[in-house]
């Protein structure tokens, strides 16, 4: 783990993808209890960020911090900012007055959250946002309710948020601006994603001193994961990772924050998103993509590698047909990125008062440790190195055949039409089957090599006789 979230008062507005509960008193954390945070974060030696309402960060809190010398930033709605560079004021769309409430070159940082009946202003907010704050994280409050309708609209304001950003970029002669949903997305080129990984790289302690995955999970009342006085233990934690997420495996929209908690909400699966998800950051990915491209032409971002261009919107269309799309799976590992140009004294002044919203970018799982992705195939051809019992085979079996059908259930709606599929309730149900089903399928194979000891060869893929229950490996 390496930060610490810690949701000092429970009616503290959202800065990330789940809902701001309404604001109540007597929902604040105890000194008591914060202080018993701070002990765990200097013992665990882990980053903290604050999540604090109306009233901010507390006196009490402060000289508790102070005393520690822990570093930390603090998100908090925008009318209790103060000016402090530590504070990442949030902010709503639906209340674009409150941009004007900042004081100018003070905040690093800022969460702009915005829904779907605020999408057409949305370019207007964030070019007003963007001459107050150097990044502007934005937000989408109520994405798994988005419709097509809702995606065009989003698909415009991009259009328009891009054409803002290249005229702010050509006007100083420097990308000195960072708007997450189009300038992540052109830097991001090394396979390393921006995504949360909240349960791994970061948990929450809310008010009454219990570890959450996240606040969203913690504000709905979902069971603990722990306490500051014991280790937390996350059931099936494993799945929170993406690579046991096979959508969001084979998709190189690296700026996507890949919530698990809109997932869980949403599909109720942690590891599958919903459709509207992967639309979205297709969106930002092709508007970075085109964005990149003219760029580079006035002179910016030279060294910067192209992003490469695709013919699909739904990264669920590889997974169900991979021989199709095989011509477009993500690149290999770029080389390591160098800086735009040589930093100055006044860059370096300035990058230590920034703070970034978003996680630093994860270390990306080497290819080498990676499970192979497995097939079965009815007859063998070579010499079986293993062999299941009856009822292994059985189970492998019926994932076989499930995960068929769920493969021809969806051939048949991407017949309908967009607002039709949109529509159906079988569409989530779809994502969300295919996703458990093939982490069961993946699962069976890995127990069985780890309960028979298989071997394992680069580039060779096992699969299995169903007649005879042999297993090989080529």
């Amino acid at each position: 783990m390496k930060s610490l979230l810690v949701l000092h008062d429970a009616s503290a507005p959202s800065f990330c993808y789940y809902g701001s509960p309404e604001p109540k008193p007597g929902t604040k954390m105890s000194s008591e209890i914060f202080a018993k945070v701070l002990e765990y974060v200097v013992r665990e030696k882990l980053s903290l960020s604050i999540i604090c309402g109306l009233d901010g960060l507390d006196h009490d809190a402060k000289s508790q911090i102070e005393a520690t010398d822990i570093p930390y930033f603090c998100y908090l709605p925008v009318g209790a900012a103060k000016g402090d560079p530590m504070e990442i004021p949030v902010l709503d769309a639906s209340d674009p007055a409150a941009v004007d409430t900042l004081t100018g070159d003070t905040h690093a940082s800022a969460v702009l959250r915005f829904s779907r009946q605020e999408v057409n202003e949305l370019p207007e907010i964030w070019e007003a946002l963007s001459r107050k704050v150097y990044r502007v994280v934005v937000v989408p409050t109520d994405i798994g309710k988005w419709d097509m309708d809702t995606i065009s609209l989003y698909e415009k304001a991009l259009a328009k948020m891009s054409d803002k950003l290249k005229a702010i970029y050509l006007s100083t002669g420097d990308p000195d601006i960072e708007l997450n949903i189009l300038s992540d997305r052109m830097v991001l080129v090394d396979g390393s994603p921006v995504e949360c990984r909240a349960g791994h790289d970061h948990l929450t302690v809310m008010p009454d001193g219990t570890f959450s995955i996240c606040p969203g999970f913690g504000l709905d009342g979902d069971d603990a994961v722990g306490t500051l006085d014991s280790s937390p233990s996350i059931p099936n934690k494993h799945l929170l990772l993406r690579d046991y997420a096979p959508i969001c495996l084979v998709c190189d929209a690296y700026q996507c924050r890949r919530c698990v908690y809109i997932n869980q909400r949403t599909t109720l699966e942690v590891n599958t998103g919903p459709w509207q998800i992967c639309r979205a950051a297709h969106l930002e990915r092709e508007a970075s993509r085109l964005l990149l491209i003219e760029l580079k032409k006035t002179g910016l971002f030279p060294r910067q590698e192209l992003i490469r261009e695709i013919n699909y919107t739904d990264p669920l269309e590889i997974v169900l047909n991979p021989k199709k799309f095989q011509e477009q799976e993500p690149p290999p590992v770029a080389p390591k990125k160098t800086l735009f140009r040589k930093m100055t004294k006044a860059d370096a002044d300035r990058l230590k008062k920034r703070q970034h919203v978003s996680e630093p970018p994860p270390v990306s799982k080497p290819a080498s440790e990676k499970m192979p992705m497995y097939k079965e195939l009815p007859m063998a051809t070579n010499k079986a190195v293993a062999k299941v019992t009856p009822e292994e085979r059985d189970n492998i079996r019926k994932l076989h055949m499930k995960k068929n059908g769920l493969s021809e259930l969806f051939s048949s709606l991407a017949r309908l039409d967009a607002d039709t599929l949109e529509s159906s309730p079988l569409y989530d149900k779809l994502i969300a089957d295919m996703g458990s089903v093939s982490l069961e399928f993946q699962g069976w194979w890995d127990q069985m090599a780890k309960n028979y000891s298989w071997p394992i060869e680069a580039g060779k893929k096992w699969r299995i006789d169903f007649d005879t229950c042999e297993v090989f490996l080529d």
